[in-house]
């Protein structure tokens, strides 16, 4: 028998947290930025269970992509 997934310990925070520009990258959370201008390649890996927020990220980061471009 497989044993059960652990429990999801993120909890929603119930507010709206305006993401930062840095000279670092884009915001992504806690002291967290990325910059793909640093990487060596374009390709990127989401990983997270079902109802975990993969595709609300991705969003995210492309909307800020397109902002950090347009500016």
């Amino acid at each position: 028998m497989p044993k059960p997934l652990p429990q999801a310990t993120l909890k929603p925070q119930g507010k709206v947290i305006e993401p930062k520009r840095s000279h670092s990258g884009i915001f992504l959370g806690d002291k967290c930025y990325w910059n793909p201008a640093n990487l060596r390649n374009g390709h990127a890996v989401v990983l997270g269970t079902s109802g975990s927020g993969k595709t609300q990220t991705l969003k995210s980061m492309r909307k800020n992509l397109l902002y950090t471009r347009n500016s």
